[in-house]
């Protein structure tokens, strides 16, 4: 390939090289994790983090698409970032957001404290 096409290999070459630094910097300490607290969630992925509160999120559920277990929910009107995605997941998944299961934790136990953490946010 290199030989006919030198510049396809090296486009390849670079692709692959990229998706390998990617896929390694998953198992960097800190670089993916959920972080739930009594204001809402924070999700760090590729060292971009975004923090929900969870007056913004309703309608939290497990479910699995093609085999791929997750929490998925809606965003209250008080939610204004991501409108563009919000429409794409609702048509796609049904619901507006959502987050991979693929933590420590169970799905069904990630959901539990989810909603756990939702209640006592309304207390007053």
């Amino acid at each position: 390939m290199l030989e006919d096409k030198p510049i396809m290999g090296i486009l390849g070459i670079c692709l692959f090289g990229l998706g390998g630094i990617a896929a390694l910097t998953q198992l960097l300490p800190n670089a993916y994790y959920l972080k739930l607290d009594e204001e809402g969630f924070k999700v760090k992925n590729m060292f971009r983090t975004n923090f929900t509160r969870w007056s913004e999120v309703k309608n939290i559920r497990a479910s699995s698409i093609r085999g791929t277990k997750m929490i998925l929910f809606d965003y209250t009107a008080e939610h204004k970032k991501w409108k563009s995605g919000k429409k794409l997941a609702k048509f796609l998944a049904g619901k507006e957001g959502g987050l991979v299961s693929d933590y420590t934790i169970k799905t069904k136990e990630l959901l539990n404290l989810m909603e756990e953490y939702k209640r006592n946010s309304t207390k007053p």
